[in-house]
């Protein structure tokens, strides 16, 4: 088992937003069947209006707080989630719409409910066009009990 420092870890996820930022623009079809196999979720959402595109079924296992996700939208969100990494999550994403820069990768962390239990975890967040945006979450285990 590797064990990498904090820093290796942000870089290590970072190239992984990276490499799956170009398979979604180059070959999508291929995007669209790895991103099932993946262990840890990935979704694809408008920059604007923050709809998913794309929104990996390994995230329905995180509990019915994912279902109700993806059924009722970014609306349901703030119900769920730690006020304060909420509102830093919206201002990181905002700030990198502004900037347009398809090259920066924002990181920051995220606590919501899942199984009736507040989780944290690491989401990666990359321009992937004019209109979409890939993120990528990293939990500290697969399984969210």
């Amino acid at each position: 088992m590797n064990l990498f420092t904090e820093k290796e870890y942000r870089i290590q996820s970072q190239h992984l937003a990276f490499r799956l930022k170009h398979l979604f623009q180059n070959d999508r079809n291929s995007f669209n069947s790895i991103v099932d196999f993946l262990p840890q979720p990935v979704y694809v959402n408008d920059r604007e209006t923050l709809e998913y595109e794309v929104f990996a079924d390994v995230f329905f296992s995180y509990g019915q707080e994912m279902e109700l996700l993806y059924e009722i939208g970014i609306e349901y969100l703030p119900s769920i989630s730690n006020p304060h990494l909420y509102q830093n999550a919206i201002n990181k994403a905002k700030i990198l719409n502004l900037k347009n820069d398809f090259d920066e990768v924002s990181d920051y962390l995220q606590c919501v409910s899942m199984n009736g239990k507040m989780v944290t975890y690491f989401t990666n967040k990359i321009l992937l066009n004019e209109t979409l945006s890939l993120n990528t979450t990293f939990f500290h285990t697969n399984k969210v009990d």
